[in-house]
């Protein structure tokens, strides 16, 4: 009979976890943070040409020997107050890792001949995300 108290304190407990009544400073107690699965290995893009309105640059590698840049073409878009320069180094802020958002499309040419290219846009996202654990 001792047993009934118990076995109702503990589903008004798992009850309560359910809806999220227990919070600490507006996050619920029974979440967790994660890596952002929209996080691409990029470590670093060094610009080879700005426009008016954004800015091309190489996936780039970083080692005690320093930036090579063996990889493929990004779209960065300038953020309003910035400056972008030809050989700029752009890594990510702590917290933050490079994402790609969509896809961008321009015509490149040289002398008389000319492709289109399809290039990915880059963003800064959260590294880390929190996710309900369940």
């Amino acid at each position: 009979m001792k047993k009934a108290p118990l076995y109702a304190l503990l589903l008004c407990l798992c009850g309560c976890a359910e809806t999220g009544t227990f919070s600490e400073a507006g996050k619920s107690l029974f979440s967790r943070t994660v890596k952002n699965e929209k996080c691409e290995d990029i470590e670093v893009v060094k610009v080879f040409q700005v426009t008016k309105d954004f800015s091309l640059g190489n996936v780039c590698e970083e080692s005690s020997y320093g930036i090579s840049c063996f990889g493929h073409v990004v779209y960065i878009p300038k953020e309003k107050g910035k400056l972008y320069y030809d050989d700029q180094i752009i890594k990510p802020e702590s917290g933050k890792c490079f994402s790609y958002s969509s896809t961008y499309q321009y015509e490149d040419c040289i002398g008389y001949l000319c492709r289109q290219r399809t290039v990915p846009v880059i963003e800064f996202v959260d590294e880390e995300i929190s996710v309900k654990n369940r």
